[in-house]
């Protein structure tokens, strides 16, 4: 064998080893300075603010799923408040031409803001009382005749 071939081997594998030696240094080296890394309050502060991130995004879900719910309850109230929206009560004697009574009859109309609703009538004398109750449909009467009270009672909950 050969002192020179010998001396190369050996200077090679010397030569491996210190690069082995080298990246394994590095590699302690890299993983301490990340370990400092973690440990600068930038770090922790960034990774507080991915929690508090996601925990926004919670909440902003629950709150948007709350949103619809309300949204949803004022299509409804919306719907509903469509109801009896106009009123209006007339008070009158039918018999003022033959001196009896006194303003114990109405006619009171309770309609939607359409129009759409009744004229309800109560006429009182001493010896009966007669309710009729008549539909109203986009302020027209629909089947009958409206009497003038009737008709007065309706117009006022048309303007009210």
């Amino acid at each position: 064998m050969n002192i020179s071939f010998i001396t190369t081997e050996l200077l090679l594998g010397f030569i491996v080893i210190l690069i082995a030696l080298y990246f394994i240094t590095q590699l302690l080296a890299m993983k301490s300075l990340m370990q400092q890394i973690r440990d600068i309050p930038q770090v922790q502060a960034s990774k507080l603010f991915e929690q508090e991130l996601s925990d926004f995004k919670q909440t902003f879900s629950g709150l948007s799923a709350s949103q619809q719910s309300l949204q949803e309850s004022l299509s409804q109230l919306t719907q509903e408040s469509k109801s009896i929206k106009k009123t209006s009560l007339i008070r009158y004697n039918p018999f003022r031409d033959s001196g009896v009574g006194g303003l114990q009859s109405f006619s009171a109309a309770v309609v939607d803001s359409e129009g759409n609703g009744l004229v309800l009538t109560n006429l009182f004398s001493r010896e009966m009382t007669r309710i009729s109750a008549k539909e109203i449909t986009a302020w027209q009467p629909v089947d009958q005749e409206l009497s003038p009270e009737e008709k007065q009672a309706l117009e006022e909950a048309k303007v009210s």
